[in-house]
């Protein structure tokens, strides 16, 4: 049976959970609050991995967006992911080794490489690690082109995508939430999916509905096009980095982003300057000239894992996670599932109630 949904937020979760409940056969609206430039999945590094994790469920959840994302990828037929594996030296010694076990226990491919495994690898690094962990399954996404992509997909299945017209409200009559109010005028649909990123938080606070966030901004640089030198997703301890098949590289300027714990930002300019002489460094590219650093802020809850599902208020549906670019495509499959009546048992560690509770 088909019902009408409106989605707020047009990121790579909102435009994946749009694209499959408008493939459902469901009458999708999409508001967003900005432009592409503004949103979270503009300043993303791409980077699509089980490798980083915060415990063994959270893992499987993200080694099953791996497929998720290869069969997405084929139906929309789209060329803004590439999975060129990841060269993991992050940890050396014991802690590459535990990390190596820890993954083998999950029944993760990956393997130690040696040096000269790393070089055939990388043949045109200066310098190299002397082992390190390779990851082959891993990839990356032009999350921004991809989610264009995901978007024009929900659109010719029927999803209709108002932007740049922000979500000022969610409605409420009877106890549940019916429709949201915009800079349109208002519009209603039996269920509200809320997939703001960081804007959920305000959002689900105008209805009652408890949904922390975390303050987590960050700064990724992107450098001019340079001749190729690289293919896999690097992972230093210093920086991640990968080029892009124009040439360009992408970087985050904090070490291990993912796991970034940083409040604020220091100085963009210096963080910018050091960012760029570490790259510099670690690729043997003295040429490398910025072309652009961007800030964005992570949507991380409280906790740190995903929150998905209804919350509090009937006809409220959350879905706000970090990393999106990682669970979107398994995420988009699992909430349009569940809204279609069909609940998901992977998705109960994840549920608003844990914080609604506390």
């Amino acid at each position: 049976m088909a019902h009408k949904f409106i989605v707020v937020g047009a990121g790579i979760v909102g435009a994946t959970i749009a694209y499959h409940l408008a493939r459902s056969g469901h009458t999708v609206s999409v508001y967003d609050s900005g432009t592409p430039e503004t949103r979270a999945t503009h300043s993303s590094f791409g980077w699509i991995n089980a490798s980083f994790y915060i415990d063994a469920n959270h893992h499987r959840l993200r080694a099953a967006s791996l497929e998720s994302w290869r069969q997405l990828q084929h139906d929309i037929q789209s060329e803004s992911i590439r999975w060129p594996g990841c060269l993991c030296f992050e940890h050396s010694g014991d802690q590459l080794e535990a990390q190596y076990n820890a993954l083998q226990t999950l029944d993760y491919e990956c393997e130690i490489m040696t040096t000269s495994e790393i070089r055939a690898l990388c043949p045109n690094l200066p310098t190299l690690p002397t082992t390190a962990l390779w990851l082959p399954q891993e990839g990356v996404a032009q999350s921004d082109r991809l989610t264009s992509e995901l978007l024009h997909a929900a659109t010719r299945a029927g999803a209709s995508l108002n932007t740049p017209h922000p979500v000022e409200r969610l409605l409420e009559r009877n106890g549940r939430v019916c429709g949201v109010q915009t800079t349109l005028g208002s519009e209603e649909a039996e269920s509200v999916v809320i997939a703001a990123g960081v804007g959920s938080e305000v959002l689900a606070k105008g209805i009652g509905v408890r949904l922390p966030m975390l303050s987590r901004p960050g700064v990724l640089l992107r450098t001019q096009p340079v001749a190729h030198v690289v293919d896999p997703i690097m992972v230093s301890s210093e920086m991640e980095f990968q080029q892009l098949p124009d040439g360009r590289f992408l970087a985050p300027t904090a070490a291990g982003h993912q796991s970034d714990e940083s409040e604020t930002l220091d100085d963009l300019a210096e963080s910018t300057a050091m960012g760029l002489r570490t790259l510099r460094r670690l690729t043997g590219l003295d040429q490398l000239e910025l072309e652009h650093a961007v800030v964005g802020w992570r949507p991380v809850p409280e906790d740190h894992l995903p929150v998905i599902g209804p919350g509090g208020v009937e006809g409220a549906y959350f879905a706000v996670m970090h990393s999106g670019v990682t669970l979107a495509a398994l995420i988009g499959e699992r909430v349009a599932q569940e809204l279609s009546g069909q609940e998901s048992s992977d998705l109960q560690a994840y549920r608003p109630a844990r914080f609604i509770a506390s």
